[in-house]
């Protein structure tokens, strides 16, 4: 398998086999075309909302993803909202002050995070003292707010390079503190020559093995590599962020990160995170999906007005398809006679399809968009190379989606 890093004492002990590599680039840059097609050109509404959303789940996600920072979702949006200048709440009488450290902590985030988003980071830009700058920035007076707090860890030292040895329990050990420079310029050189997708995870995993701070380094990790993705060319509006993907499947990406580090081989982290950018972008397409089914029934909710049809309606936004069973449990037992009547209704007025298999009925929108098709292209193309597939999307694109489809064929 071949070494990476050549003439790099450190960095050259790991390996990647670029064969094994999960979803070539050509599908990421494609799948982005289509976000970009279907909702940049056509969707304002959506394109703000998606915006705003990856704007916090990103910082936030990167925030709880050490599972010390005790903000709730409330709270980190309010203080997004203050530091944005969206709104004007005291911080102080929305987040007690016994949770000063992390209300610093994600503020430093959420600053980190516009300093690479403003445009994008490229690989020209890389030098150890913009790293130095993005530690300073993500870690600044977290020294001060820690001391003595149970539980902080080692001192961030803000926007200084390590200056001893370490070695992470229970996973790998670090280069040397005298030879991090060396190494991180190593790491620069390789992004520089070769700037793909997959080559940003590489280069930011190379980052995190060498752990050229002494806290902090995966926060560092995490805005790097949703930067430089933005400087290749991809979300150019910061419509997704793998990070929020990351974060939803923590274990995988300890045990991952855990396998890579300890074995010196880098393909099992290289191709989580490639899944988790592949999972954010089509969970932005699904989200453009369910945005249009939510019109769809908006406007046949206008004409009619018959109690529980909203509820019903409303099942099918995250669901392709529901069996009468599924939707009687949903509706918290509603009367076989009244639920038969709304079903049959839909049904008549053509905003649901209905099909019978043995003594199941099945149900589904009647709304099979040019956005709903190639989301379900990319998904089926790319199903054979994923690890997992999230129970949402199943839910929301797949599930029992083959019966509608061959009656439609």
């Amino acid at each position: 398998m071949p070494k990476l890093f050549l003439d790099c004492d450190y960095l050259g002990q790991f390996e990647l086999s670029r064969d094994h590599i999960s979803i070539p680039d050509k599908v990421f840059y494609d799948l982005d075309a289509t976000i970009r097609k279907h909702i940049i050109y056509n969707n304002a509404e959506l394109e703000d909302y998606l915006i705003a959303q990856t704007e916090f789940l990103s910082t936030f996600s990167t925030a709880k993803a050490e599972e010390v920072n005790a903000l709730s979702a409330d709270e980190a949006k309010k203080i997004l909202g203050n530091l944005l200048g969206f709104a004007k709440d005291d911080t102080a009488a929305i987040v007690p002050r016994t949770k000063e450290l992390d209300v610093q902590e994600y503020a430093n985030i959420v600053r980190g995070f516009r300093m690479v988003c403003e445009s994008g980071l490229s690989a020209k830009d890389l030098t150890i003292d913009k790293l130095k700058e993005l530690h300073l920035v993500l870690t600044d007076n977290l020294d001060k707010l820690s001391h003595g707090v149970g539980g902080a860890g080692p001192e961030y030292n803000a926007g200084e390079l390590r200056g001893g040895d370490v070695w992470i329990g229970g996973l790998y050990t670090p280069a040397k503190h005298v030879n991090i420079e060396k190494e991180l310029k190593a790491a620069i050189k390789y992004y520089q020559n070769n700037q793909t997708i997959a080559d940003t995870i590489i280069f930011s995993l190379a980052l995190y093995a060498i752990h050229p701070f002494n806290n902090g380094n995966k926060r560092v990790c995490r805005i790097i590599e949703h930067g430089l993705l933005r400087g290749l060319g991809i979300n150019k509006e910061n419509m997704y962020s793998h990070i929020t993907e990351t974060y939803y499947n923590l274990d995988r990406y300890k045990d991952t990160l855990k396998a890579s580090l300890g074995r010196k081989v880098l393909n099992s982290f290289v191709n989580f995170q490639l899944e988790s950018l592949y999972w954010a972008q089509m969970h932005t397409l699904r989200a453009a999906v369910e945005f249009s089914r939510q019109k769809r029934m908006d406007g046949f909710l206008q004409d009619n007005k018959r109690k529980h049809l909203p509820e019903l309606l409303g099942s099918f936004i995250t669901a392709k398809a529901l069996q009468y069973t599924g939707i009687k449990q949903i509706l918290n037992g509603l009367n076989d006679k009244i639920l038969s009547s709304l079903l049959n209704l839909c049904v008549e007025k053509g905003i649901l399809l209905k099909q019978v298999r043995g003594k199941e009925s099945y149900y589904s929108l009647e709304l099979q968009s040019p956005l709903e098709i190639d989301l379900i292209h990319f998904y089926e193309a790319n199903a054979g190379s994923l690890a997992y597939i999230p129970e949402l999307f199943l839910r929301s694109i797949v599930r029992n989606a083959d019966i509608f489809r061959e009656k439609k064929d």
